[in-house]
């Protein structure tokens, strides 16, 4: 028992392969449209990484680009060779970010109609054969998933986004349409991607001048050279950095609540995305999220305060309001009659 309650990364589960075939239509149309409206469109440097997103002031759906017009998106240099020397020094998108001495509100921005066109004119009209991402992780809270994701940033070949806020707005993007966020998600993979490969010799240098990493880098790189020999192809994520450079997006937690589409969405635009679930005992999950690691001189009632399964109380978002209000509109639970539900 007590080798199954440690093993925090067991339940790890390959939902689907290739989730939403090609696309569900309507993005290469518009894309056409955008190539030959925005003629001169040039992409940033083939360094550059988007890394956040931006409302463009002025613009609106009457301008050229449609909804798209409106955004803008936010570009630097990426070291993706300091996040494979020491993985656990930079778990999470914005401490890459920050480590790359990026500055994403003094970089100006591009707007995105012109960035696509410009992908398109030099990647290829069809924008579901731009690079995707090879895996898309999805998660529960305190599960393990930081861990987990560290070790495949530690994988030769593997670029790793790690809870990238702007792939979460896309999702919650209520003004565009459909097809405008899955071509912006799109381009998106796709340009980390080109940004990230274009750094992977540095990367690999990094990794191989072990020596200047801290004792935790150098212990989860052994386990990820473990897993790519034993777990790796047991878990269906064969893969992972076999052919060149291979993206994983690990979502937030609560990436699902962005959009009621959101799964759906993300199947669109990254139709050859391998998805997989990382989960833990949720009798487990609720102790680690009630008692947060106390910050110095913080007390448990205000750590407890900012746990992320109670800060939401006081004014808690859309979805979460629905949930409750249909819990109270069904009246008590009987628990002695409860199934499971079948599946369609």
């Amino acid at each position: 028992m007590a080798a199954r309650r440690r093993c925090r990364l067991a339940a790890l589960v390959v939902l689907a392969v290739g989730a939403g075939g090609e696309g569900a239509g309507g993005e290469d149309e518009l894309l056409a449209q955008l190539l030959s409206t925005f003629a001169a469109a040039r992409l940033p440097g083939v360094h550059e990484v988007p890394i956040a997103l931006v409302p463009l002031a002025g613009a609106d759906d009457g301008a050229r680009g449609g909804g798209l017009a409106r955004v803008g998106v936010r570009f630097c240099a990426l070291r993706f060779e300091e996040q494979k020397r020491d993985p656990p020094s930079q778990p999470f998108f914005a401490d890459l970010v920050a480590a790359s001495g990026c500055d994403a509100a003094a970089s100006p921005p591009m707007a995105a109609p012109e960035l696509l066109a410009a992908v398109a004119r030099e990647h290829g009209p069809l924008s579901a054969h731009w690079a995707q991402p090879a895996l898309v992780l999805f998660h529960v809270a305190r599960c393990g998933s930081t861990a987990l994701s560290n070790m495949l940033a530690a994988l030769p070949g593997t670029l790793v986004l790690a809870e990238p806020e702007h792939v979460y707005e896309v999702l919650a993007h209520a003004q565009l349409s459909a097809a405008e966020r899955a071509l912006l998600l799109r381009m998106l993979a796709h340009l980390a991607w080109r940004g990230g490969a274009a750094r992977l010799g540095a990367a690999q240098a990094a990794v191989a001048a072990g020596s200047e990493a801290s004792a935790p880098a150098r212990a989860l790189h052994a386990h990820a050279a473990h897993a790519a020999r034993v777990a790796r192809p047991a878990a269906g994520l064969a893969l992972l950095g076999s052919a060149g450079a291979s993206l994983v997006v690990k979502l937030p937690s609560n990436a699902q609540l962005a959009a009621d589409d959101a799964h759906a969405m993300l199947a669109r635009a990254w139709p050859r995305a391998r998805w997989a679930l990382l989960t833990r005992e949720p009798a487990e999950v609720m102790a680690a999220l009630l008692n947060p690691p106390l910050a110095p001189g913080e007390s448990r009632r205000r750590a407890l305060a900012r746990s992320s399964c109670l800060r939401s109380r006081a004014a808690p978002g859309r979805h979460v309001a629905a949930v409750l209000a249909g819990a109270r509109a069904a009246g008590p639970v009987s628990y002695t009659h409860l199934t499971l539900p079948t599946k369609r």
